[in-house]
């Protein structure tokens, strides 16, 4: 345990703030975990995930286009890493003007990359690393439009019919360089803030061709190779070699200016990017299995983060938030509940051939939650929470899959809206029972209501969300029931 009152609130302010409408906030796909140095080249980590647009934190566009999904993996030991990604990539639809083609296609790609670093000793005050990679990269079709068209299926969504732009696969090399320095400006028990400056040359040759610029604020546990919570700013120079017009609109959302954020606990790692020239956002989502069979060496939740869904205003939601402990059974933080996306199947006739209709819709709340053990080594906990804050409640029309629009266009719509929050919910699993090094995990129950007193606004919006008539109004209340994960980090 170490003194936290001042970090408690950074991060309360930090989280809250970044989720106010004046800020736009984005990140990259591979933002994630850095891998080892000297002292942890005995580390071994077995990494499988995914990523996806449509997980945004309520910061960036879902158009589920562009880079849509993907599939990741990766096996490190020490300082060699070798990892493989099949990435999809989509376009929808895009012409420049009345009297230009009409585009539209798809594509998968294949990534192998083996991966070696050179870093000097994590426990020096000043470090650096360099880390060569090489590997090879495969354009074609490779099976991911089933996949996403067999997750549409099962959420009730629209599917997703686009031509392959390849007939057969092309293969291109790829040789990569990222150098880092940096060092720590802190020390708190056994954690350390460190600042860092990151380079990357990234060359798929014939292809692509990306230098990113990263500058990264983190804090890392002393003999873990992962950052437990890291926030970074940085810049995209992207140049595509190719005429594919699906790639060269990939290459438009991914350039320029960047920030995002991330948090691990060794066996679960989410990293968010966003980038602010057109407003994309990624996630990536991984579990490393390795991590269930080391050390365990969780004692005293120093803060949590919960990761879970709830069906809000007839709508799945992502529910996330982070809650620092703090006397006679309190914990306060942010609560963030988001949901960007379409509406289901036959709700707006027309979204698959002239407009797509898209949401974003997010909660946030400061809370306070008192906590209440009901059973011996607390395996069961009963909570209650209430929260202020806001909402923010924007839809967009596009026009992009409509060939005979004149324009690449789109028209949207925002209101920011005061909220406030009540919940309750029980947690089960003792500390004891689920953990992975420094973590803990619980499954989470919980429910509870949003209040909005604008009602006459937010009866408008669904209106038009869902094409309801005029007899439907908004009470003013949207209750929700939703699940999840507690996981408790023992810094």
């Amino acid at each position: 345990m170490f003194n936290k009152k001042f970090l408690h609130i950074f991060v309360i302010l930090f989280v809250f703030f970044l989720n106010l409408p004046v800020f736009s906030l984005e990140t990259s796909k591979t933002e994630g975990l850095k891998t080892s140095s000297k002292g942890e080249h005995a580390e071994e980590r077995a990494v499988i995930g995914m990523g996806n647009d449509c997980w945004n934190f309520g910061q960036s566009k879902n158009y589920d286009d562009g880079l849509s999904f993907a599939l990741n993996t990766y096996y490190q030991r020490g300082p060699l890493k070798v990892g493989i990604d099949l990435n999809a990539y989509t376009n929808r639809g895009y012409k420049e003007s009345k009297l230009s083609e009409f585009v539209h296609g798809r594509y998968d790609m294949l990534l192998l990359n083996v991966a070696y670093q050179f870093r000097s000793s994590p426990e020096k005050r000043v470090f650096f690393s360099l880390t060569p990679e090489v590997g090879a990269g495969l354009v074609g079709k490779f099976g991911m439009n089933g996949a996403q068209n067999a997750v549409h299926d099962m959420l009730d969504l629209y599917r997703v019919e686009l031509p392959y732009d390849y007939e057969s696969p092309e293969f291109y090399p790829i040789l990569n360089m990222t150098a880092g320095f940096g060092g720590t400006i802190a020390k708190i028990g056994r954690n350390r803030i460190n600042i860092e400056a990151f380079f990357r040359s990234q060359n798929v040759f014939f292809y692509e061709y990306l230098q990113d610029y990263k500058a990264e604020l983190s804090l890392k546990r002393d003999g873990n190779p992962y950052k437990t919570v890291f926030v970074f700013a940085g810049f995209n120079s992207v140049h595509s070699f190719t005429d594919n017009f699906t790639h060269r609109l990939y290459v438009e959302d991914i350039k320029g200016f960047k920030y995002g954020f991330g948090i691990s606990s060794g066996l679960v790692n989410i990293d968010y990017a966003k980038y602010t020239g057109n407003g994309f956002g990624y996630t990536n989502v991984m579990i490393d299995v390795m991590s269930l069979f080391k050390e365990r060496t969780f004692e005293t939740e120093d803060f949590s983060f919960e990761v879970g869904r709830a069906r809000i205003l007839e709508k799945n939601f992502e529910c996330n938030r982070v809650l620092f402990p703090l006397k006679n059974g309190f914990s306060a933080g942010v609560k963030l509940q988001a949901s960007a996306g379409s509406p289901s199947r036959g709700t707006r006739e027309n979204d698959i051939t002239t407009i797509r209709f898209k949401r974003n819709y997010s909660f946030t709340t400061l809370d306070v939650r008192y906590t209440l053990g009901l059973f011996k080594n607390n395996f069961a906990e009963l909570y209650a929470e209430g929260g202020i804050g806001f909402s923010s409640l924007s839809y967009e029309f596009l026009y992009n899959m409509n060939p005979d629009a004149e324009v690449q266009k789109s028209e949207k719509h925002t209101d920011i809206l005061f909220a406030l929050n009540i919940e309750a919910g029980l947690l089960f699993l003792p500390d004891a029972f689920l953990r992975s090094e420094g973590s803990a995990y619980k499954v989470l129950l919980f429910g509870g209501c949003n209040i909005i007193p604008d009602k006459a606004t937010v009866t408008d919006i669904i209106r038009t969300d869902e094409d309801k008539d005029e007899s439907y109004s908004f009470s003013g209340f949207a209750p929700y029931f939703g699940y999840g994960v507690h996981i408790s980090f023992d810094m």
